[in-house]
């Protein structure tokens, strides 16, 4: 446990340190395909034409903003994940398929995963608790590749399921399924922003996919299924999972049938920083979960202030009804002392207006445990307002004693 707690530690501060000085994610992207092997000659060839629409949106970009044209290549293509790399904010996209089990047992990152039937690993720990996490911690966008399920390609799909199972906030599962020997086509493309100018995707030997928002479905198995789906972080981070790497890279030769152009926009669309993470407004909060980007002093976090109008903290309560300014005491009254007070006498238990705690928090009289019986039976000590009104007797009583006509001294 221990060994997870301390890289969590270390993701959160190093996020927070890069997201306090980064508008937005560099232009470049990370392919890791074919985890833990050395065989590069199929992933290069096979996203041929997905790297050269990057690269001209690159191209684009810089020329739009003013910057000089990137030298080279702006993807990587790799069969191993990076931390170094992935942490700095240069890369914007990472794209993961086709990992290999490590079947080798002295290999210090070896490891099983999967219930009931367990399997080797292809992942480091630090891959899963250190790497992936702070990538959409700074607002990356992720693309995992799955395929088939067939008895060749299912251990590979357990990689992407490990992958998937340790991120957060990510619902999206990878089926057990294997339909469609062959090209097929289908137009059932959701709105989004991940398929603008998406109207058709071909597809191969495909997979099928539960949860997320989904982008594409097509129909299989005699029902519709989600052939791609994206999960939005709060962090601004995005997970999109394609259940078809043959429909994904084109190029493939074993799918001559597949085109590039229909998948062009899709391809443009996950590179296009729109979708990435943005600070706007210099904050430190992405705008996945900045409720407003445009005002550095609207954020999760900020003071609330009770007369604005405006939700400061991005928690979903305005002014009073805010806990900062009140709100959300438990006997909802508009006179007891914790309306005043952001430190009320309910949260320190001796009281911050010299009096007893106005309701049933932490103090010595509502407290659970303390000796007060406050049973429904016991209204005396639930409505103490006799006891008032006989102290206010017994001082009106004192109070006319001296002055009484009946007490009066005789007169000499």
């Amino acid at each position: 446990m221990r060994s997870r707690i301390l890289p969590g530690l270390m993701v959160a501060l190093l996020s927070l340190s890069a997201t306090s000085t980064s508008h937005a994610l560099g232009n470049r992207v990370w392919i890791d395909c074919k985890h833990g092997t050395t065989d590069l000659g199929l992933c290069e060839s096979a996203f041929a034409d997905a790297i050269a629409i990057w690269n001209a949106e690159a191209a684009a970009e810089a020329a739009a903003n003013g910057d000089p044209a990137p030298s080279g290549s702006v993807v990587d293509v790799n069969t191993t994940l990076d931390y170094d790399a992935l942490s700095t904010g240069n890369y914007r996209l990472l794209i993961i398929t086709q990992p290999n089990p490590n079947l080798n047992p002295s290999d210090p990152c070896y490891h099983d995963w999967g219930s009931p039937n367990s399997y080797p690993s292809p992942w480091c720990e630090h891959d899963l608790t250190m790497t992936i996490p702070l990538f959409l911690s700074i607002g990356g966008r992720l693309v995992i590749l799955a395929d088939n399920d067939s008895s060749g390609e299912a251990p590979k799909n357990n990689g992407l399921r490990e992958l998937l199972a340790s991120i957060p906030d990510v619902d999206i599962e990878i089926g057990t399924d294997n339909i469609g020997t062959q090209c097929l086509t289908t137009s059932d493309i959701v709105p989004d922003a991940l398929t603008t100018g998406l109207s058709s995707w071909k597809y191969a030997q495909t997979n099928t996919l539960v949860g997320g928002d989904p982008l594409i479905r097509y129909e299989g198995n005699g029902s519709t299924q989600v052939l791609a789906a994206a999960d939005r972080l709060p962090t601004g981070g995005e997970v999109v999972v394609v259940a078809d790497v043959e429909g994904f890279w084109t190029a493939d030769p074993n799918f001559p049938c597949l085109e590039t152009g229909i998948n062009s926009p899709f391809w443009r669309n996950l590179y296009l920083d729109s979708g990435a993470a943005v600070d706007d407004d210099g904050d430190g909060h992405f705008d996945g979960d900045d409720c407003n980007d445009t005002d550095p002093d609207i954020h999760p976090g900020a003071n609330e202030d009770c007369d604005n109008g405006v939700d400061d903290d991005c928690d979903g309560d305005i002014d009073s009804l805010d806990e900062e300014c009140g709100g959300d005491d438990d006997d909802a009254t508009s006179g007891d002392d914790d309306d005043s007070f952001v430190s009320n006498d309910d949260d320190t238990g001796s009281g911050d207006g010299g009096g007893f705690d106005d309701d049933d928090t932490e103090s010595e009289w509502d407290s659970p445990g303390a000796s007060c019986s406050c049973s429904p039976g016991n209204s005396a000590n639930q409505n103490p307002g006799w006891l008032l009104a006989l102290l206010a007797l017994l001082a009106l009583r004192r109070y006319e004693t001296p002055h009484s006509p009946r007490a009066r001294p005789p007169r000499a």
